[in-house]
């Protein structure tokens, strides 16, 4: 499984426990209700956690804009040419 997408479920995990610790989801679930109001707090905390842990995973399997230009090919990466800020070739480097 991709890190991107463990990312996107870790994220999204966390958003279902924040929305489900919310005031109003707490009066129709049923359970909810009865917990006390430290353990909501710590499933709000936990789902804050999980989605800032989602956006480290999706944000550091990103690719930079400087690696946009670079292509790897069996004889070596090939590295963009520039004039001014117009590229105008490619030159394979290894």
């Amino acid at each position: 499984m991709n890190i991107k997408m463990i990312g996107f479920a870790l994220a999204a995990i966390g958003m279902v426990l924040i929305f489900i610790a919310t005031p109003n989801m707490i009066k129709i679930i049923p359970g909810l209700n009865q917990l006390d109001p430290s353990i909501i707090k710590y499933i709000i905390i936990t789902g804050i956690i999980c989605v800032g842990m989602g956006i480290i995973l999706v944000m550091s399997t990103a690719e930079g804009k400087k690696h946009a230009y670079h292509h790897k090919t069996k004889m070596g990466e090939e590295v963009p040419i520039f004039h001014n800020k117009e590229i105008i070739g490619y030159r394979i480097t290894k």
